[in-house]
């Protein structure tokens, strides 16, 4: 049992189907929407002791450092481009 699929997903397509499904123009605002869902996975999973299970596109230094920094612990990562 775990928390996921979950991630940040930075590649160009992906980020313009969100804009243009949510009527955003500003992909960072994209970027920080798919952070604070993020951020509400970890919490969960720190507080029932579960581990996260990582897709991370496009964003892969973001995604290691913004689980580093919200304190994630136990992180599966099933994709993993590197970027």
């Amino acid at each position: 049992v775990g928390i996921g699929e979950c991630g940040l997903d930075y590649s160009p397509h992906v980020l313009q189907e969100m804009q243009a499904k949510k009527r955003i123009d500003d992909p960072e605002r994209i970027k920080e929407e798919q952070r604070l869902v993020l951020k509400k996975q970890i919490e969960k999973a720190i507080q029932y002791d579960l581990p996260l299970n990582v897709h991370s596109r496009s964003a892969g230094h973001h995604t290691i450092d913004f689980l580093a920094e919200n304190g994630a612990k136990k992180v599966l990562f099933h994709a993993f481009d590197g970027k």
